[in-house]
């Protein structure tokens, strides 16, 4: 399936999709038999997603993560969440952070580091991971994670295109303080893959404008 086909070829193919929406889906089925707002909830970040190729320049974008953001902090339940672009998005002028239930102290204080050894981890992950697991890759030492403990981050969410590393979102614990479940996890993979695929969409867009 290919996503706001343009003449030129260059806006991103999405192979994985289908895949993405089948499970998403599937879920949606599940929630709609015991959280309706949830299951809506989804839905709208779905669309919003596939609706992204509208969209255009540098304050759409930003536009685009305030939205997605909002949705993810009702989809997930947690206290709050943030979202950092890479620091090659940040080096072309596009200083991209939205958070919701999170009030950073400084605008920079999320801002992605590339000389941190804590994002430097980050950059590589493929799946979920709590910030507590990156004791043994990233060292003790690292400014940015004594801002994220601070910020009460607890787990961080990928945010991958096709070819290339797009940014991060960092999730709080719930505020009862209960633990994600291995199929919160995959759910919370699927969306941070949808929101991605919209990022990568709309700055293949904005190259060819």
């Amino acid at each position: 399936m290919e996503l706001f086909r343009h003449n030129s070829g260059r806006y991103a193919v999405s192979s994985v999709l289908d895949e993405l929406q089948t499970g998403i889906h599937q879920r949606i089925d599940e929630l709609f038999a015991q959280n309706d707002r949830l299951a809506r909830r989804i839905v709208t970040l779905e669309h919003l997603c596939l609706a992204g190729g509208g969209l255009r320049a540098t304050n759409d974008l930003q536009t685009f993560l305030n939205s997605a953001v909002q949705l993810t902090h009702e989809i997930t339940g947690a206290a709050g969440v943030a979202v950092t672009a890479a620091e090659d998005l940040d080096a072309a002028g596009l200083t991209l952070q939205a958070w919701a239930g999170i009030e950073p102290d400084e605008p920079d204080d999320l801002h992605f580091n590339a000389n941190d050894p804590v994002y430097t981890a980050l950059a590589k992950i493929e799946q979920p991971i709590k910030i507590s697991d990156l004791v043994g890759k990233a060292g003790p030492r690292s400014k940015k994670r004594a801002i994220l403990r601070r910020l009460g981050c607890h787990l961080v969410l990928p945010l991958r295109g096709r070819k290339r590393f797009l940014g991060l979102i960092f999730l709080t614990k719930r505020p009862a303080g209960d633990a994600y479940s291995a199929d919160d996890l995959r759910l919370f993979a699927a969306c941070a893959a949808l929101i991605a695929l919209a990022m990568e969409n709309l700055l293949l867009q904005q190259a060819n404008d």
